[in-house]
């Protein structure tokens, strides 16, 4: 690339930084760009060569880093939070739902209880049966109760 060419390529850069900063409507250039457009470097007394907009770019990179990941933990700690408000509830439901269950079945073992005392009529084996099927029941409320179900 000539010498004129890449004068002219910055000019126009800068002419398009301008224009679009509008100095004269009080706009102005971020500091990025700015730092992109000019980049100094200097000597310090030791003799050193540093580039100050280079650092200062690290420092600004790890503060927006910093910021990016401090808004990941909290959206993180946010979704946390409502997945175990919503497990809470489910465990809540759950709990709700067997305690029904060990009701009706604690209502079917006192009717077929109430049942096998009203029917005096009935043969033993009749009457075992009923006994089997009442031991049954309270079997399957226990382990309701246990949680194996």
């Amino acid at each position: 690339m000539s010498p004129s060419s890449k004068s002219r390529r910055q000019n126009v850069t800068l002419s398009i930084c301008y224009q679009r900063a509008k100095p004269d409507a009080g706009g102005s250039l971020d500091e990025k760009t700015i730092d992109r457009l000019f980049p100094c470097a200097c000597q310090s007394d030791d003799g050193t060569w540093t580039n100050p907009t280079a650092s200062r770019s690290v420092e600004l990179e790890a503060m927006a880093r910093k910021s990016r990941i401090h808004e990941a933990e909290d959206a993180s700690a946010a979704f946390l939070l409502a997945e175990t408000d919503k497990l809470d509830a489910y465990a809540d439901d759950l709990e709700k739902a067997a305690d029904a269950e060990i009701k009706a079945t604690e209502d079917e073992i006192k009717a077929a209880k109430k049942g096998r005392s009203s029917n005096t009529v009935l043969s033993v084996n009749d009457k075992v049966e009923e006994q089997r099927a009442i031991k049954k029941a309270r079997g399957a409320s226990r382990r309701i109760a246990v949680g194996e179900v």
